[in-house]
């Protein structure tokens, strides 16, 4: 892997009585207490049935009125690491340019910082695991189930079908890994990969090929600004993230939301900050970010609310631009993905791993 370091900082300067926030009141979630899904015990975590997550409040535009149904329950199981149940914890995914394959990126969340956690990415063969869920006789737990029977020793032919549909990548110190995201113009994948130790960030592209790291990059926003834990791009190359304000300014009340727009590369790493935030942001628990690039719209998730505003008004947002959606069910919103030659979306929950379908209401 070869590694890049910045000199100096890499923020633009920036005056905090220049900020100012868009109304975004009304929609923000309080604190989460997790649950499992409800057929998760009784089905022995091999579930079979369509869950919704439904909308229950949102804003009245176009943008905001959506539910979340189930798609495929997510592997559990697999051999080769410490323990069983190794796969519940997924963090973070994304989708090749073309939707050919899917990354999801997991960790072991056993190590005492973020940054040193260990993590690694399965790329799943969507095409191919749609044609097999699309088959006659095909369940939504097919994956499950075969990496379950693959950990105990013994599998189907269907099973080995839905394993060769899956390629495991090795294990390597990820950190918190809720920030795997395409850079739709340079076609690479980029996470972060520390972020909340030190004002120094540590930022890495994953090769689609071997599934870990070929390229790190070392940089300082400022001596008072952390790289934030979420990252998205847009299509023409812009790097994004968002972050929840800890401590107020006269500007920004504690739990409003900053916007950082700019560059992330090998060869380039430069931030502003937008001078136009939210004023507050859509939960309690920072999840993901993420960019519809067929509608070209930024989406900020926290658990059961989810916020989206155009990217290309971002410095200039009126409060009907801010779509918003709250939602039931107490589970964990790990990230929102979104194809890339199509308007198709897909939540990544936990207890147990699934992938949820957009759908629009």
């Amino acid at each position: 892997m070869t590694s890049y370091a910045t000199s100096g900082n890499v923020l633009s300067p920036y005056r905090s009585q220049d900020f100012s926030t868009v109304n975004s009141s009304g929609y923000t979630m309080g604190k989460i207490t997790y649950t499992y899904d409800s057929d998760y015990s009784t089905t022995n975590s091999f579930q079979t049935a369509v869950h919704t997550l439904p909308l229950t409040k949102s804003t009245n535009d176009a943008y905001s009125k959506y539910h979340f149904q189930t798609a495929v329950y997510l592997p559990i199981d697999y051999p080769g690491f410490s323990r069983k149940s190794i796969l519940g914890n997924p963090q973070s995914a994304a989708f090749s340019k073309d939707d050919h394959y899917l990354y999801v990126m997991y960790n072991d969340n056993q190590q005492a910082s973020d940054e040193n956690q260990t993590g690694w990415v399965i790329r799943y063969d969507w095409t191919k695991l749609n044609q097999l869920l699309n088959a006659s006789g095909s369940s939504l737990s097919m994956i499950r189930r075969a990496t379950n029977r693959y950990y105990r020793g013994t599998t189907t032919a269907l099973d080995r079908q839905v394993l060769a549909c899956m390629k495991v990548g090795p294990q390597f110190k990820a950190g918190h890994v809720q920030s795997l995201a395409l850079n739709p113009k340079t076609n690479q994948l980029w996470f972060i990969k520390a972020y909340k130790n030190s004002t120094t960030a540590t930022v890495q592209r994953l090769s689609m090929s071997t599934l870990k790291p070929n390229a790190s990059v070392n940089f300082t926003l400022k001596s008072t600004v952390h790289m934030g834990s979420v990252l998205s791009f847009d299509n023409s190359g812009n790097a994004y993230f968002w972050t929840q304000t800890k401590s107020a300014w006269p500007t920004a009340p504690v739990n409003s939301v900053k916007f950082y727009k700019g560059t992330l590369g090998v060869n380039r790493v430069h931030f502003s900050l937008v001078k136009q935030g939210l004023s507050q942001a859509p939960g309690q628990v920072l999840q993901s970010m993420s960019y519809n690039s067929n509608n070209g719209r930024l989406y900020l998730v926290s658990d059961e609310s989810i916020f989206s505003v155009p990217a290309n008004k971002l410095g200039k947002l009126s409060t009907a631009d801010v779509s918003r959606s709250n939602f039931s069910g107490k589970r964990e919103f790990e990230g929102l993905v979104w194809q890339h030659t199509s308007n198709t979306g897909y939540l990544l929950t936990n207890k147990g791993p699934e992938l949820m379908k957009v759908v629009a209401n």
